[in-house]
């Protein structure tokens, strides 16, 4: 809970008392408009401190998100376990809002804000409701209903209309005197997280699950730019009472000010001083001779880079150059290192980023012609590199991250879709990467960190994996090797090494067809798991894969008994993982596995399955199994004889149409169909 000076960026004090976990709702912490009171929920107990003094002026227990401060900031609400209070911050005297007649559970309340003239509340009464409830504080009653809109997650009003976002990407906007929708637009591919209309109400800016703020014209809800300079989901959105501040805040747990611009069609830009993350085109370069730009230790990479010209080659010699902003590569260029030889010993070039720093270097070109990084060690306390646009290719670097955070990658792949830009294709060859524990979250457990991660929506051609050294030593079963979600891309992972407490090499839900050859995986939970609908076939062929059972508990670790954990496995089909998403829990996710080649992969150690097809046994608090309606897949020519399995091969009572035969060493197959199933299965 930091109160900062927003011109010099300084810290100027620090509210302790406790910590908000993971997972905790939005409007966990408030500042009054008038700035002189700061209140936070932290873990049930309300505290309320003088910002200018320090003082804690209020305390309650057994409060919880979501608080809020009037605009006048005469009035602070909270849920308690009496109900929705008001407190009056004159006094602290409280009064209960909603009586006992309105059938709300406010234990169920996700989103609140109250109107520019502090006189009504408008909140959604539950996660799962299609209304937002209008309360007028003046008689203490309900004054009406705003429907239409599935299970808003974010509501922001300028006191003429309200906008409120979703859980599936959407955003509609209500007339408040009418109570008529106006609009519904998808603003998000899913949750939307962050949502605010600027008091003149003339811009409507909303946040989710990408990186980027996008900003709205409120006449006609067109979409009229990105904010970017964010490397994670973007939370809460703010804007100051004049309109021309607007904060942000993400997961990548950095707080951002923006200052928007004297007209219109002016920018907003961000106050803090940083290189401009402009998107260059690649025109035609003609005849002319690519140069070489050397950048040697204590020179600025940055600086070559924005000098350098389309195709041109930074040269970064030997040495340790330490990096204390993010690297951002805007042009498609070739940034090789270039290692000597002193004595004996040969020495690389090594970038190594300072422990503030959120992202290495940011990839983000829109061309064709390929960004070559290449002979580069990129040690970061967070994500190496990310990827936003543009072809690239990572040829013979040894990327390492220690981390201490959450969500982070070595690689982190996120190609903005964009109609304007086409897919990409990404290759890594001959790497060495590595992602390795620097301590626990605030929530007491290991980060989620994967080596490689596509993440959900990125527009991608192709991904190609090949001849790398990929390991991920931090003890967590969400903590994977090489991770795709959901994506299009047609994906080729060849003869990797690929060693992980997590899961080895993990697709969910995929698109595209995908081709895993040659690899050698070592894992403590499941090797591959790979969910795909693509009419193309898919192969995982002549893997070698061992499974040693750790039993890694689930991320984050006070969450293990509400989450069911997955049973080990050397190759999956159909089923993915267990996890939560966005502070609430999700069963075991099922995404059916359909046209895959199974076929001389060596199979070793001692996990629950070596290969399952099966429904998700859920515990009974999470509901009924989940079926599996994985079909039309192959398994043949598999080796088992040095597997210790409870089962070697598992089938689902809801697959179907699967062909297994000519095996070797198979102890027993669990057919959960009992006499109804429906593959064909030949096993002596």
């Amino acid at each position: 809970n930091d109160v900062n000076d927003v011109v010099s960026h300084r810290l100027l004090q620090e509210y302790g008392g406790g910590y908000i976990a993971y997972g905790t709702q939005d409007g966990a912490v408030a500042l009054s408009p008038k700035g002189h009171l700061l209140a936070a929920d932290q873990q049930g107990t309300l505290k309320v401190w003088d910002a200018v003094s320090e003082e804690l002026v209020f305390e309650k227990a057994n409060v919880v998100a979501p608080i809020s401060f009037s605009p006048d900031s005469r009035y602070l609400v909270g849920t308690t376990e009496a109900g929705l209070q008001l407190w009056d911050t004159a006094d602290w005297g409280s009064r209960a809002l909603l009586g006992a007649s309105s059938n709300i559970d406010v234990s169920q309340i996700r989103a609140l804000t109250f109107t520019p003239d502090s006189r009504r509340v408008i909140f959604s009464p539950s996660r799962f409701t299609a209304k937002l409830i209008i309360y007028n504080l003046d008689d203490d009653s309900i004054e009406g209903e705003l429907s239409g809109l599935a299970r808003p997650s974010v509501i922001s009003t300028d006191g003429d209309i309200v906008a409120a976002g979703s859980w599936d990407g959407h955003v509609s906007v209500w007339d408040l005197a009418s109570r008529k929708r106006v609009k519904t637009f998808k603003a998000h591919t899913s949750f939307v997280l962050g949502a605010a209309l600027s008091p003149d109400g003339k811009i409507l800016v909303t946040g989710g699950n990408e990186s980027a703020i996008k900003v709205w014209d409120t006449e006609t809800y067109r979409f009229r730019r990105y904010l970017k300079g964010h490397h994670g989901q973007v939370w809460n959105l703010k804007f100051s009472i004049d309109g021309q501040y607007l904060a942000s805040a993400s997961m990548d747990q950095s707080v951002k000010l923006w200052r928007r611009g004297q007209a219109e069609a002016e920018p907003i830009a961000p106050v803090s001083v940083g290189k401009s993350r402009r998107v260059a085109r690649d025109p035609a370069a003609g005849n002319r001779v690519p140069k070489t730009h050397v950048v040697t230790p204590g020179d600025s990479i940055q600086a070559a880079i924005d000098t350098a010209a389309s195709g041109d080659r930074i040269e970064i010699a030997a040495g340790i150059h330490e990096i204390t902003e993010t690297i951002v590569v805007d042009r498609p260029l070739v940034i090789a290192g270039v290692a000597r030889q002193e004595g004996r010993e040969a020495l690389s070039t090594v970038l190594k980023g300072t422990t503030d720093l959120r992202v290495m270097m940011d990839v983000e070109t829109g061309a064709a012609r390929p960004t070559v990084i290449r002979d580069l060690q990129i040690e970061s306390k967070a994500t190496g590199i990310q990827h936003l646009s543009g072809a690239f290719e990572l040829r013979n670097c040894r990327v390492i991250v220690r981390s201490a955070m959450d969500f982070n990658a070595g690689i982190y792949l996120k190609a903005v879709a964009r109609g304007d830009l086409p897919p990409d294709v990404v290759t890594v060859g001959d790497c060495t990467l590595l992602a390795q524990d620097a301590g626990d979250t605030p929530e007491g457990t290991p980060p989620d960190v994967d080596v490689v991660l596509a993440d959900s929506g990125s527009r991608y051609r192709e991904l190609i994996i090949s001849r790398c050294e990929i390991t991920n030593d931090v003890p967590n079963a969400v903590s994977n090797g090489i991770e795709t979600r959901s994506t299009t891309a047609h994906v080729t992972l060849n003869d990797n090494h690929i060693h992980t407490q997590g899961i080895g090499i993990c697709l969910p839900g995929h698109v595209g067809a995908v081709d895993i050859r040659g690899n050698r995986v070592w894992s403590g939970t499941t090797g591959i798991s790979l969910g795909t609908k693509s009419q193309e076939r898919s192969n995982i062929i002549g893997n070698h894969i061992t499974v040693d059972d750790w039993g890694l508990q689930i991320y984050p670790d006070f969450l293990k008994n509400y989450i069911a954990r997955n049973p080990s496995r050397c190759i999956s089909i159909g089923h993915v993982s267990a996890g939560v998403t966005a502070g609430f829990f999700l069963k075991e996710i099922i995404a059916r596995g359909t046209n895959v080649w199974v076929e001389k992969n060596v199979l070793w150690g001692s996990p629950k399955y070596g290969i399952a097809m099966t429904d998700s046994p859920e515990p009974e608090k999470f509901g009924p199994p989940t079926p599996n309606r994985s079909d039309n897949n192959v398994i043949t020519g598999n080796d088992f004889t040095g597997l210790r399995a409870d089962r070697d091969i598992a089938l689902g009572a809801s697959t179907h149409d699967n062909k297994i035969f000519d095996n070797v060493g198979v102890k027993s197959i669990f057919r959960e169909a009992g006499n109804n199933d429906r593959n064909s299965v030949n096993h002596d």
